[in-house]
C-alpha cells in the first residue's frame, strides 16, 4: 500500500481512479517513455487533494492568506497538488486533510525538534494543565527553568539572567530594546531575518505598512561580509561622528545555511567590544538544534544577549531573552507581557532540557541529517538533475542549481508535487532533521525524491506539462539573505 493512503480510505480517490492507480503504480515508476507516464501516479491522485482545496476555500473565509504564517500557506507549495492543512501530527508524521499520513521534514518551521506529540512533553503540559496555565503571581516555574536553561548555556558564565516571551518575535524585539537602553544608542545593524515585526522589515525590498523612518535606525548588512561593516561604521555625517558611535547592537543569526567564515564571528565581536555595542545572537533557529548550548557554543563565541525560541518548546509557544544580569537588568520593567512565563510553555520547556540532558538529541539529528543529505545528494548526481541539498544536516536545503530561475521554481514545484505524492513533505525554505526520524523514513524520502528526480529530468525544459498544481510562489517576508535561506 502506498505511504501515505490510510487503511480504510479509499475515499480519497474518485471511484474510477482507485483500481487504475493501483494497477499502474508500478508501471508508472518504470517506464521510461516520457515525462507523463512518469507522472502518471501524481495525475491519479488528483483527486486526493479535494478535501485541501476545499479547506483552502473555507479557511481564505475567514483567515488572510488562509494560513496564520506564511511559510505554511498554500502558494509556498503546489497549490491545487499539494495537501493544505493537517489534522494531527505524530513523532515525524503528519495527517492531512485529505486523510493522508506523510513524513514531514519541515518540522514545522524548526520548531519540533524530538518529534510532534512527544508523550514526555505532552505528560508535562498535562501536568501544568491541571495545575493552570496563567496566574495573578509568577508561576515557581518561571525561577526553576530560568535556572535549568542557563545550566546549559556556557557562555552565561554563571552570571546570566532570563527574560521569558511567547515567540520568536517577541524575544529579538526586546533584545534590540535593552540594548538601545543599555548603551544610549539608536542604530542597530541587522544580518539575517528576525522577524515580521516592522522593526526588522524597514529595509526590505518588501515593507507594506512600514513607514521609512524606521529605516533610519535599522540597517541590513550581509552575511560574512567584515569589509562591508567595516565601510558602514565608518562612515557618517562627519568623519568626527561616524556610524560606529551610534551603533548599540549588532544582531545576527550566527549561521543557517553557510558556516561563517574563519575569523567573521570573532570580528563581529571585537568590533562591538571595541565601539561599546552589544552583540546578540539570534537562535532562534540555531538553538537546540546545532547544539544543546546553541551556536554561541558550537562556535565558541560569546554574546552579549541571545534569542531562543521554537526547539526550547517542542512546538509548544515559548521563547527568551537571555543576557549578562548587567545587561539583561533592564529588562525587568520595560519588557513585560501577560503572557510571558505562561505555565504550559515553561513546563514543556522544562521536559525538553530534562530530554536533551537525558537523550542523545543532538548527535541523531546530526546524524539523521547526515544520512538524508548524503543519500539525496547521491541519487542526485546519479539521476543527472541539477539539485542538491546544502547546509549543515540539521537544517537541510534543497536546491537546483541550474538553469534560470523560472525552471528552477519549476523544478522545485514538480519536486514537491510528486514526492508529496509519495507521501513525503518537503519545505521549499528549508527542511529540518528530528529525533523521531528513523532510517525507515530516510529511506522511503530518498525513494520519493528519486522518483521525482525522474520525473523532472524526463520533462526537461518543459516541467509545467507535468505540474498538477500551481507553480509555487516566494515568500514575500522572509527575504533571504545570502546564506540565510529558511523558513520562520
Amino acid at each position: 500500500m502506498l505511504l501515505g493512503l490510510l487503511p480504510g480510505d479509499d475515499s480519497v480517490f474518485p471511484p474510477d481512479a482507485l483500481g487504475a492507480y493501483r494497477g499502474a503504480t508500478s508501471a508508472a515508476c518504470s517506464d521510461s517513455t516520457g515525462a507523463r507516464s512518469l507522472a502518471l501516479e501524481a495525475s491519479l491522485m488528483t483527486g486526493r487533494h479535494a478535501a485541501s482545496l476545499a479547506h483552502l476555500a473555507r479557511a481564505r473565509r475567514v483567515t488572510p492568506a488562509g494560513a496564520q504564517t506564511m511559510s505554511k500557506a498554500a502558494p509556498r507549495f503546489v497549490e491545487g497538488a499539494f495537501p493544505t492543512a493537517v489534522t494531527r501530527a505524530q513523532g515525524c508524521h503528519v495527517w492531512t486533510v485529505d486523510g493522508t499520513e506523510m513524513i514531514d521534514w519541515g518540522m514545522a518551521c524548526a520548531a519540533v525538534a524530538l518529534g510532534y506529540a512527544h508523550p514526555v512533553v505532552n505528560d508535562a503540559i498535562r501536568r501544568q494543565l491541571a495545575r493552570g496555565t496563567t496566574a495573578s503571581l509568577p508561576y515557581a516555574l518561571e525561577a526553576e527553568v530560568s535556572e535549568a536553561l542557563l545550566a546549559v548555556l556556557p557562555w552565561t558564565a554563571g552570571d546570566g539572567m532570563v527574560r521569558w516571551v511567547s515567540t520568536g518575535s517577541e524575544a529579538t524585539e526586546a533584545a534590540v530594546r535593552v540594548a538601545r537602553i543599555v548603551t544610549g544608542r539608536d542604530l542597530v545593524l541587522s544580518i539575517g531575518y528576525h522577524s515580521w515585526f516592522a522593526t526588522w522589515m524597514a529595509q526590505k525590498p518588501v515593507r507594506p505598512g512600514v513607514p521609512d523612518v524606521f529605516g533610519m535606525v535599522l540597517w541590513d548588512l550581509p552575511y560574512n561580509d567584515l569589509a562591508t561593516l567595516d565601510d558602514v561604521l565608518s562612515r557618517g555625517p562627519t568623519k568626527q561622528e561616524p556610524h560606529g558611535h551610534r551603533l548599540a547592537a549588532i544582531i545576527i543569526e550566527p549561521t543557517l545555511l553557510d558556516p561563517p567564515a574563519p575569523g567573521y564571528l570573532e570580528g563581529l565581536r571585537e568590533r562591538c567590544d571595541r565601539l561599546g555595542a552589544l552583540l546578540i545572537f539570534d537562535e532562534i533557529v540555531t538553538g537546540f538544534r546545532w547544539h544543546l548550548g546553541g551556536a554561541a557554543a558550537y562556535f565558541g563565541i560569546r554574546p552579549d544577549l541571545a534569542c531562543y525560541g521554537k526547539a526550547l518548546g517542542n512546538g509548544v509557544p515559548v521563547a527568551c531573552l537571555v543576557g549578562r544580569r548587567e545587561v539583561m537588568q533592564e529588562a525587568g520593567v520595560l519588557i513585560s507581557g501577560t503572557m510571558g512565563g505562561n505555565g504550559v510553555g515553561l513546563a514543556a520547556a522544562q521536559a525538553v532540557l530534562e530530554l536533551y540532558q537525558r537523550d542523545p538529541v543532538i548527535r541523531m539529528l546530526w546524524l539523521t541529517g547526515e544520512k538524508f543529505q548524503a543519500g539525496f545528494n547521491e541519487r542526485a548526481k546519479v539521476s543527472g538533475v541539477p539539485v542538491e541539498i546544502v547546509g549543515y544536516p540539521v537544517h537541510p536545503v534543497i536546491r537546483f542549481t541550474e538553469h534560470d530561475e523560472t525552471w528552477r521554481r519549476l523544478a522545485m514545484s514538480v519536486f514537491l508535487q510528486e514526492t508529496a505524492a509519495r507521501g513525503v513533505l518537503f519545505h521549499p525554505a528549508g527542511n529540518n532533521s528530528s529525533f523521531a526520524h528513523t532510517q525507515e523514513d530516510i529511506d522511503r524520502s530518498l525513494d520519493a525524491c528519486e522518483a521525482a528526480f525522474r520525473v523532472i529530468q524526463a520533462a526537461g525544459d518543459d516541467l509545467a506539462s507535468v505540474l498538477k498544481g500551481k507553480p509555487m510562489e516566494p515568500s514575500l517576508i522572509r527575504v533571504a539573505d545570502q546564506g540565510h535561506g529558511g523558513a520562520r
